[in-house]
């Protein structure tokens, strides 16, 4: 059970590897003369309260500065034993005669939390005594800490700058003696599967220098306290540095710890109290007839059911030039904008129409199973249709439609709008694929008066996009491109879809080789359109319930490997025609989705709604439960500040003053308040700015959002984003093999679907084993599931038939054969029919 544990502890820190404090980044330097020293923590205090879906924690530090070292030898490797095991260091090397003690130190420490972490309170303790923070306004909190520095007097200060990041001062400190300092903080529980977890992100280890912090010295002394006031019968604590155990009503959970040396990220989770697939939080207003609730979940495979494939296919064929030549592209261009003439090479013509041929029949074998239907559209003067409507993929339409498409030409009166409402009539709300030579023109703009404008054709060309726009998102398609046009394949990532090929240029796509006709050739792939190649982008989410009122949301995800954008928020606004809020149209990667919101008091404890969206081009649609059994002020701050947060991610400085007066309203940290603890004696300074707002109702509504607003909005930052490349380093392209190879290669469909297969094939592990998923094309095929240990002898295997798979997946419990994994690697090979991938998964036990 440790094993699986420690799974979920190192997914949990993978998923938050940029959130968390580092507390070994503490930095300590003299306000007189800038002299840097070291600080030491001596003693670590972490106390926990959870709540039906909710934890306070309080975090308290004793810090103790070091003195100045000013010895010119630095960055000496020493050897330090700790838990009886030596580890080699870097630390100043400096006696006792080449240091000196600093009186006037601030401490400072700058640190990221989960984007569900809120600070409400901050604890100063001067001579002996603890001093509480007021809430303030964030300049006027930063101006007067700054003046009390000045003075050489006790504050400390902690800020907000958005996105999870906070800022801690702590002033004076004196070398060889110790500040103690403490924080509150409000976060919630994530719903991952069939637990609840919530993270505990303070991290330390003794023997790297994070942020170039230089303390060396493991803590002195570390004491967590767990309580649990309401919610699960039991909890679970896994915290690597610190132990395991359970809490619960009637038993609490304390560790004592002294020189701890390394601290990772922990977590408590319990099962879903609410019986249902995800659990929210859920608690009455202090003030007010509302009840305020909110849930987080993840929005990944493993959160989420999806609905089948859809069933037909679309596919148009939108190209207007036989040839393409971008010599003559830009030379055009050039003289439209009558710009100074250029000398080109001649590059030879690249014929796009064959391209877009090969194209439509790759389309053709990669994408239909049996049962799916298709079509084919021909853009022209007319929009011609292979099929008076989509027909079963058998041999003889399919023989059919590669005679159209052999046959047809291009036109030069297609239109890419015109295709696209027919290929809506005929999909419904399924799958489109278009493969268009649409770009800008080359008169796009023209110059006029010293300046570019967009010319008359360029506005057409703008309409004609917008206009494509609306008819794909109305319809809930799922678009597919393989274009050229950024704004085009914009617009199929918006739907769900991406951009499969670039069709103007020779884009490198995957390739195999088959042997036609007793040649050996290169056959171009095309990506799944769903699964692991698809982008898993969110579209059309909707949370839809009975009287949602003051809603605010946000987005947190893990933009990068090493960047990291927790936010992205975006406005919900209140449809005419139902009660629920709608969201912005397309949100990339894979992500966090937290909800809060308040609702009419109900006479039960429990709230439901629904969660519903497409991900990856697949809807989904899920039930969420509230549970009402929580501390008022909890949910009323929860709330309070994914609002604030909700109007910062609108615009930061139209929105200040109403972020600054929910902030001092609910007493906690915000992008516009922050928490300032003073000596004893002195006066908080008046913020006269807002006195008529602060006291005015919190709860009322202090913006109106507009959808226009929003679509605008998501367009803006849907347009920074790109589509994905499938580019191969072969250099392999379409134009290596002609159509009719193509269309004769009868191997391809079945080489092509295992290659698609194994790409598809993903090895994912759970609190009990692994879950493997496949593409739903090899879900009624046999599998054979098998674990070898690293010197290749068998540990465990298993045959799942095709009853047993559920939505294109398979769970695997491999909890009774932990003795014979033992410790390390293990190969784990998955083989659906003809199809086999191989995994090597790290398996560490304790």
């Amino acid at each position: 059970m440790q094993y699986f544990k420690l799974l979920a502890t190192i997914a949990l820190m993978c998923t938050a590897a940029s959130a968390e404090w580092n507390l070994g980044a503490l930095n300590c330097r003299s306000a007189r003369n800038s002299h840097r020293v070291t600080p030491q923590i001596d003693s670590l205090l972490v106390s926990t309260t959870v709540s039906a879906g909710q934890a306070k924690t309080l975090l308290t530090l004793v810090v103790r500065p070091g003195r100045y070292c000013y010895s010119a030898r630095k960055g000496i490797d020493t050897i330090v034993t700790l838990d009886g095991t030596q580890k080699i260091v870097s630390q100043r090397d400096c006696a006792s005669s080449s240091t000196s003690a600093e009186d006037s130190l601030e401490i400072t420490a700058s640190f990221n939390l989960p984007t569900d972490w809120v600070a409400r309170n901050l604890y100063l303790w001067v001579a002996g005594e603890r001093q509480t923070g007021h809430i303030q306004d964030r300049n006027l909190a930063n101006q007067q800490y700054t003046q009390i520095v000045g003075r050489r007097r006790d504050p400390a200060l902690l800020s907000f700058s958005g996105n999870g990041s906070y800022n801690l001062r702590i002033f004076p400190a004196k070398s060889d003696e110790t500040r103690r300092v403490a924080i509150e903080f409000l976060h919630t529980f994530d719903d991952s599967a069939d637990v609840i977890q919530a993270q505990l992100p303070l991290v330390f280890n003794v023997y790297s220098n994070y942020s170039g912090a230089e303390s060396v010295e493991p803590i002195k002394y570390v004491k967590v306290d767990f309580n649990a006031e309401s919610g699960p019968h039991a909890y679970s604590l896994s915290w690597p540095g610190l132990g395991e155990g359970t809490f619960s009503h009637s038993k609490s959970l304390t560790y004592v710890k002294e020189r701890v040396a390394e601290l990772l990220v922990g977590s408590i989770s319990a099962s879903d109290p609410s019986g249902q697939a995800e659990y929210a939080w859920m608690g009455a207003g202090p003030t007010d007839s509302l009840n305020y609730a909110g849930f987080s979940m993840r929005l990944d495979d493993q959160s989420l059911t999806f609905e089948p494939e859809p069933d037909t296919r679309i596919i148009v064929l939108d190209v207007r030039n036989e040839f393409w030549d971008w010599d003559d592209y830009y030379a055009q261009q050039r003289q439209a904008s009558k710009s100074s003439p250029y000398n080109y090479d001649n590059n030879p013509r690249s014929n796009i129409w064959e391209r877009a041929q090969k194209f439509a029949v790759m389309c053709l074998k990669s994408y239909l199973d049996d049962g799916q239907k298709f079509n084919v559209l021909i853009a022209g003067s007319t929009v011609q249709s292979v099929f008076g409507a989509p027909v079963e993929a058998n041999e003889g339409n399919l023989k059919q439609a590669y005679d159209k498409i052999l046959a047809a030409r291009p036109s030069a009166t297609a239109s890419t709008l015109e295709a696209i409402r027919a290929a809506r009539m005929q999909a419904g709300n399924d799958v489109v694929i278009m493969i268009s030579d649409m770009y800008p023109p080359y008169d796009y703009s023209k110059y006029e008066n010293g300046q570019y404008v967009v010319s008359p054709q360029g506005k057409q060309y703008n309409d004609d996009l917008n206009a494509i726009r609306t008819e794909v998102l109305d319809a809930d398609l799922t678009l597919f491109t393989i274009d050229d046009d950024w704004r085009l394949y914009g617009i199929a990532q918006e739907s769900g879809g991406f951009r499969l090929a670039g069709l103007l240029n020779a884009y490198g796509v995957p390739y195999s080789y088959t042997v036609i006709n007793g040649s050996r050739l290169k056959v171009p792939q095309l990506p799944p359109l769903f699964g692991s190649s698809n982008p898993r982008q969110v579209t059309n989410l909707k949370i839809a319930g009975d009287n949602l009122a003051d809603q605010a949301w946000s987005f947190d995800y893990q933009h990068h490997y090493y960047s990291v954008e927790p936010v992205l928020s975006g406005s919900a606004y209140r449809s005419y025609s139902s009660y629920y809020p709608v969201y912005p149209q397309h949100v990339f990667g894979r992500m966090r989705v937290a909800f809060a919101f308040g609702a009419s008091r109900y006479p039960s404890n429990t709230f439901q709604m629904t969660i519903s969206g497409k991900m990856a081009g697949l809807r989904f649609s899920k039930k969420v439960t509230a549970l009402g059994d929580g501390d008022p002020v909890f949910t009323h701050q929860q709330h309070a500040f994914r609002k604030t947060e909700y109007l910062a991610s609108l615009d930061w400085s139209a929105y200040a003053d109403d972020i600054k007066r929910i902030g001092k309203s609910a007493h906690i940290v915000t992008r516009q308040t922050s928490l300032l603890a003073l000596e004893p004696g002195m006066q908080l300074w008046e913020d006269t700015l807002l006195v008529e707002q602060n006291n005015a109702n919190n709860n009322a509504p202090v913006t109106t959002v507009t959808r226009e607003g929003i679509v605008l909005d998501a367009t803006a930052y849907n347009a920074k984003g790109g589509a994905p490349s499938y580019s191969s380093n072969s250099g392999a392209t379409v134009d290596d093999i002609s159509l009719n190879d193509l269309i004769g290669a009868t191997p391809i469909e079945e080489l092509v679907k295992a290659a698609q297969g194994v790409a598809a094939i993903s090895l994912a592990q759970t609190r009990r084993g692994f879950t493997v998923r496949m593409p739903r094309h090899l879900s009624g095929e046999s599998i054979e599931l098998t674990m070898f240990d690293i010197k290749g002898r068998l540990i465990a295997k298993r045959i799942v038939t095709p009853s047993e798979v559920q939505n294109a997946a398979i769970g695997w419990d491999v909890l009774s054969h932990q003795a014979q994994i033992g410790r390390g690697n293990v190969i784990i090979r998955v083989k659906i029919g003809n199809v086999q991938k191989t995994f090597k998964s790290l398996i560490s036990t304790r």
